[in-house]
Protein backbone atom coordinates (compact mmCIF):
# COMPACT_ATOMS: atom_id res chain seq x y z
CA UNK A 1 0.00 0.00 0.00
CA UNK A 2 1.19 3.47 -0.46
CA UNK A 3 1.77 5.64 2.39
CA UNK A 4 0.10 9.20 2.94
CA UNK A 5 1.88 11.90 4.32
CA UNK A 6 2.04 15.70 4.20
CA UNK A 7 4.52 18.13 3.29
CA UNK A 8 5.80 19.30 6.98
CA UNK A 9 4.01 20.25 10.40
CA UNK A 10 0.03 20.09 9.79
CA UNK A 11 -1.44 23.26 10.19
CA UNK A 12 -3.78 22.99 12.74
CA UNK A 13 -1.60 20.97 14.79
CA UNK A 14 -1.00 23.04 18.25
CA UNK A 15 2.30 21.68 18.60
CA UNK A 16 4.47 23.51 16.17
CA UNK A 17 7.41 21.25 16.96
CA UNK A 18 8.57 18.16 14.63
CA UNK A 19 8.11 15.80 17.31
CA UNK A 20 4.47 17.65 17.78
CA UNK A 21 3.71 17.65 14.35
CA UNK A 22 4.24 13.74 14.22
CA UNK A 23 2.73 13.30 17.32
CA UNK A 24 -0.50 15.10 15.58
CA UNK A 25 -0.44 12.90 12.26
CA UNK A 26 -0.77 9.64 14.05
CA UNK A 27 -3.73 10.89 15.94
CA UNK A 28 -5.29 11.63 12.44
CA UNK A 29 -4.56 8.49 11.20
CA UNK A 30 -1.89 9.91 8.51
CA UNK A 31 1.22 8.18 7.74
CA UNK A 32 4.39 9.94 7.80
CA UNK A 33 5.88 13.36 7.07
CA UNK A 34 8.18 14.76 4.51
CA UNK A 35 10.82 17.61 6.64
CA UNK A 36 10.14 20.37 4.46
CA UNK A 37 14.14 22.02 4.95
CA UNK A 38 13.10 23.88 1.87
CA UNK A 39 14.50 27.23 3.87
CA UNK A 40 17.30 25.71 5.43
CA UNK A 41 18.11 22.20 7.52
CA UNK A 42 16.65 23.38 10.84
CA UNK A 43 17.28 20.40 12.24
CA UNK A 44 20.62 19.47 14.06
CA UNK A 45 21.53 16.15 14.64
CA UNK A 46 20.45 15.38 18.71
CA UNK A 47 16.87 16.01 17.38
CA UNK A 48 17.46 14.58 13.93
CA UNK A 49 17.80 11.25 16.18
CA UNK A 50 14.61 12.06 18.62
CA UNK A 51 12.54 12.93 15.73
CA UNK A 52 13.58 8.95 14.60
CA UNK A 53 12.56 7.50 18.11
CA UNK A 54 9.45 9.47 17.55
CA UNK A 55 9.14 8.44 14.11
CA UNK A 56 9.78 4.71 15.09
CA UNK A 57 7.75 4.52 17.77
CA UNK A 58 4.54 5.88 15.99
CA UNK A 59 5.32 4.11 12.97
CA UNK A 60 5.47 6.91 10.72
CA UNK A 61 7.38 7.43 7.44
CA UNK A 62 9.75 10.13 6.80
CA UNK A 63 11.15 11.60 3.83
CA UNK A 64 13.22 15.15 3.56
CA UNK A 65 12.56 17.91 1.16
CA UNK A 66 15.88 19.69 0.21
CA UNK A 67 16.36 23.78 0.42
CA UNK A 68 14.80 25.23 -2.85
CA UNK A 69 18.46 27.06 -3.21
CA UNK A 70 19.64 24.15 -4.80
CA UNK A 71 20.70 24.81 -8.37
CA UNK A 72 23.28 22.08 -9.78
CA UNK A 73 23.39 23.93 -13.12
CA UNK A 74 24.11 27.46 -11.91
CA UNK A 75 26.32 29.42 -14.25
CA UNK A 76 27.72 30.56 -10.66
CA UNK A 77 30.53 28.41 -9.61
CA UNK A 78 29.68 28.99 -5.68
CA UNK A 79 26.10 28.17 -6.09
CA UNK A 80 27.15 25.23 -7.20
CA UNK A 81 29.24 24.17 -4.41
CA UNK A 82 26.55 25.16 -1.84
CA UNK A 83 24.28 23.06 -3.46
CA UNK A 84 26.32 20.13 -2.99
CA UNK A 85 26.46 21.65 0.38
CA UNK A 86 22.26 21.87 0.91
CA UNK A 87 22.14 18.62 -0.66
CA UNK A 88 24.64 16.37 1.38
CA UNK A 89 23.58 18.40 4.69
CA UNK A 90 19.80 17.22 4.23
CA UNK A 91 21.02 13.99 3.34
CA UNK A 92 22.88 13.86 6.66
CA UNK A 93 20.30 15.40 8.71
CA UNK A 94 17.44 13.13 7.07
CA UNK A 95 19.67 9.64 7.34
CA UNK A 96 20.33 10.56 10.90
CA UNK A 97 16.11 10.97 11.55
CA UNK A 98 15.33 8.06 9.63
CA UNK A 99 14.13 9.58 7.08
CA UNK A 100 14.08 6.90 3.76
CA UNK A 101 14.70 9.24 0.92
CA UNK A 102 15.89 13.10 0.22
CA UNK A 103 14.18 14.86 -2.78
CA UNK A 104 15.27 17.70 -4.08
CA UNK A 105 14.51 20.38 -7.20
CA UNK A 106 17.85 19.59 -9.18
CA UNK A 107 18.37 22.61 -11.66
CA UNK A 108 17.40 25.51 -14.00
CA UNK A 109 18.54 25.40 -17.90
CA UNK A 110 19.19 29.21 -17.68
CA UNK A 111 19.19 29.43 -21.69
CA UNK A 112 20.97 25.99 -22.04
CA UNK A 113 19.63 22.47 -24.15
CA UNK A 114 19.27 20.21 -21.98
CA UNK A 115 21.45 17.72 -22.54
CA UNK A 116 24.41 20.63 -21.69
CA UNK A 117 22.25 20.54 -18.48
CA UNK A 118 22.18 17.39 -17.76
CA UNK A 119 25.87 16.89 -17.96
CA UNK A 120 26.56 19.29 -15.43
CA UNK A 121 24.08 18.04 -12.94
CA UNK A 122 25.44 14.53 -13.25
CA UNK A 123 28.86 15.76 -12.53
CA UNK A 124 27.81 17.55 -9.30
CA UNK A 125 25.57 14.89 -7.80
CA UNK A 126 28.38 12.39 -9.02
CA UNK A 127 30.17 14.11 -5.95
CA UNK A 128 27.37 14.74 -3.90
CA UNK A 129 26.85 10.69 -4.15
CA UNK A 130 30.89 10.21 -3.32
CA UNK A 131 30.47 12.23 -0.57
CA UNK A 132 28.10 10.59 0.91
CA UNK A 133 29.15 7.10 0.41
CA UNK A 134 32.67 8.14 2.19
CA UNK A 135 30.63 8.77 4.94
CA UNK A 136 28.38 5.90 5.37
CA UNK A 137 25.34 7.77 4.80
CA UNK A 138 22.37 5.69 3.01
CA UNK A 139 19.56 7.17 1.96
CA UNK A 140 17.82 7.71 -1.55
CA UNK A 141 18.49 10.80 -3.30
CA UNK A 142 15.62 11.74 -5.86
CA UNK A 143 15.12 14.65 -7.88
CA UNK A 144 12.24 15.74 -8.47
CA UNK A 145 10.00 16.31 -11.36
CA UNK A 146 9.59 19.60 -11.99
CA UNK A 147 6.78 21.91 -12.90
CA UNK A 148 7.74 25.24 -14.92
CA UNK A 149 9.28 24.36 -18.88
CA UNK A 150 12.51 26.54 -17.51
CA UNK A 151 13.39 24.18 -15.05
CA UNK A 152 16.02 20.88 -15.78
CA UNK A 153 13.60 18.17 -14.81
CA UNK A 154 11.33 16.08 -17.37
CA UNK A 155 10.45 12.87 -17.10
CA UNK A 156 13.19 11.75 -19.65
CA UNK A 157 15.12 13.89 -17.78
CA UNK A 158 15.59 12.31 -14.89
CA UNK A 159 14.94 8.42 -16.66
CA UNK A 160 18.53 9.39 -17.92
CA UNK A 161 19.95 10.76 -14.55
CA UNK A 162 19.00 7.59 -13.03
CA UNK A 163 21.03 5.63 -16.07
CA UNK A 164 23.88 7.82 -15.63
CA UNK A 165 23.96 6.38 -11.81
CA UNK A 166 23.19 3.29 -12.17
CA UNK A 167 19.74 3.39 -10.78
CA UNK A 168 21.17 5.23 -7.73
CA UNK A 169 19.23 8.38 -8.66
CA UNK A 170 15.96 7.61 -8.83
CA UNK A 171 12.92 9.87 -9.30
CA UNK A 172 10.57 11.38 -7.07
CA UNK A 173 7.76 11.57 -9.43
CA UNK A 174 5.24 15.08 -9.24
CA UNK A 175 2.05 14.47 -11.16
CA UNK A 176 0.58 17.84 -10.52
CA UNK A 177 4.07 19.17 -11.70
CA UNK A 178 3.96 16.76 -14.54
CA UNK A 179 0.28 18.66 -15.42
CA UNK A 180 2.07 21.56 -15.20
CA UNK A 181 5.04 21.27 -17.17
CA UNK A 182 2.42 19.74 -19.88
CA UNK A 183 0.10 22.93 -20.18
CA UNK A 184 -2.65 19.90 -18.69
CA UNK A 185 -2.05 17.37 -21.55
CA UNK A 186 -0.71 14.97 -19.01
CA UNK A 187 -3.81 14.37 -16.57
CA UNK A 188 -5.38 11.13 -15.83
CA UNK A 189 -5.73 7.34 -15.61
CA UNK A 190 -4.26 6.52 -19.05
CA UNK A 191 -1.52 9.78 -19.38
CA UNK A 192 -0.20 8.49 -16.13
CA UNK A 193 -0.77 4.52 -17.01
CA UNK A 194 1.53 5.27 -19.66
CA UNK A 195 4.10 7.69 -16.96
CA UNK A 196 4.60 3.81 -14.60
CA UNK A 197 4.68 2.11 -17.62
CA UNK A 198 7.68 4.01 -19.28
CA UNK A 199 9.26 4.01 -15.89
CA UNK A 200 8.51 0.44 -15.46
CA UNK A 201 9.90 -0.50 -18.60
CA UNK A 202 13.26 1.88 -17.71
CA UNK A 203 13.93 1.11 -14.31
CA UNK A 204 12.41 -2.11 -14.00
CA UNK A 205 9.18 -3.54 -12.40
CA UNK A 206 10.92 -2.90 -9.13
CA UNK A 207 10.35 0.98 -9.45
CA UNK A 208 7.33 1.10 -9.13
CA UNK A 209 7.05 -0.92 -5.53
CA UNK A 210 9.41 1.91 -4.37
CA UNK A 211 7.93 5.17 -5.02
CA UNK A 212 8.26 9.04 -4.00
CA UNK A 213 5.43 10.76 -5.24
CA UNK A 214 4.47 14.43 -5.07
CA UNK A 215 0.71 15.36 -4.94
CA UNK A 216 -1.73 17.91 -5.00
CA UNK A 217 -3.99 20.47 -7.24
CA UNK A 218 -1.87 23.25 -9.55
CA UNK A 219 -2.79 26.11 -11.36
CA UNK A 220 -0.43 26.44 -14.35
CA UNK A 221 0.01 28.84 -17.42
CA UNK A 222 1.90 28.71 -20.59
CA UNK A 223 4.97 28.13 -18.74
CA UNK A 224 4.03 25.73 -16.60
CA UNK A 225 3.42 25.60 -12.65
CA UNK A 226 2.01 28.93 -10.77
CA UNK A 227 1.08 27.31 -7.21
CA UNK A 228 -0.43 24.75 -5.89
CA UNK A 229 -3.47 24.47 -5.21
CA UNK A 230 -6.90 22.19 -2.83
CA UNK A 231 -7.98 19.29 -4.85
CA UNK A 232 -11.19 20.88 -4.71
CA UNK A 233 -10.10 24.05 -6.51
CA UNK A 234 -7.92 22.31 -9.08
CA UNK A 235 -8.71 20.33 -12.60
CA UNK A 236 -6.33 17.66 -11.48
CA UNK A 237 -8.06 13.74 -12.32
CA UNK A 238 -7.88 12.93 -8.68
CA UNK A 239 -10.23 10.15 -9.04
CA UNK A 240 -8.23 8.35 -12.05
CA UNK A 241 -5.12 8.92 -10.35
CA UNK A 242 -6.29 6.89 -7.03
CA UNK A 243 -8.13 4.50 -9.35
CA UNK A 244 -4.50 3.82 -11.26
CA UNK A 245 -2.47 3.91 -7.63
CA UNK A 246 -4.85 0.66 -6.43
CA UNK A 247 -4.56 -0.85 -10.40
CA UNK A 248 -1.05 -1.14 -10.70
CA UNK A 249 -0.47 -1.38 -7.26
CA UNK A 250 1.71 1.31 -6.54
CA UNK A 251 3.81 1.32 -3.17
CA UNK A 252 5.63 3.59 -1.71
CA UNK A 253 5.01 7.35 -0.06
CA UNK A 254 2.57 10.15 -1.10
CA UNK A 255 3.66 13.64 0.04
CA UNK A 256 0.60 15.68 -0.15
CA UNK A 257 1.77 19.03 -0.84
CA UNK A 258 -1.90 21.19 -0.68
CA UNK A 259 -2.28 24.39 0.87
CA UNK A 260 -4.87 22.56 3.04
CA UNK A 261 -2.21 20.06 4.39
CA UNK A 262 -4.00 17.52 5.97
CA UNK A 263 -7.44 18.28 4.78
CA UNK A 264 -6.34 16.86 1.76
CA UNK A 265 -4.46 14.19 2.75
CA UNK A 266 -6.73 12.58 4.62
CA UNK A 267 -9.48 13.00 1.84
CA UNK A 268 -6.63 11.10 -0.38
CA UNK A 269 -5.75 8.44 2.47
CA UNK A 270 -9.62 7.75 3.06
CA UNK A 271 -10.58 7.36 -0.63
CA UNK A 272 -7.16 5.31 -0.91
CA UNK A 273 -8.03 2.90 1.42
CA UNK A 274 -11.70 2.42 0.33
CA UNK A 275 -10.86 1.97 -3.33
CA UNK A 276 -7.61 -0.25 -2.07
CA UNK A 277 -10.58 -2.54 0.18
CA UNK A 278 -12.85 -2.60 -2.75
CA UNK A 279 -10.17 -2.90 -5.83
CA UNK A 280 -10.54 0.21 -8.62
CA UNK A 281 -13.88 0.59 -9.97
CA UNK A 282 -12.57 3.20 -12.38
CA UNK A 283 -13.67 0.95 -15.21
Amino acid sequence: MLKISTAGIPLSAPDRSVIGGLEYLASLGLDGMELEFVRGVYLKPAMAEKVRYTAEKLGLTLTVHAPYWINFASLDEEKRIRSRKYLFNSAYIGYLAGATSVVFHPAWYQGRPSDEVLDIVWHELEMVLEDLDREGIHIDIRPELMGKTSQFGSLDELIKLYKMSGGRLKPCIDFAHLQARTIGKVNGYNDWDYVLTKLEKTMGPEILKDMHIHFSGIEFGAKGEIRHLPFAEATIDVDGWLSLMVDREIEGVVVVESPILEDDAMMLKNRYVVLERGISTWR
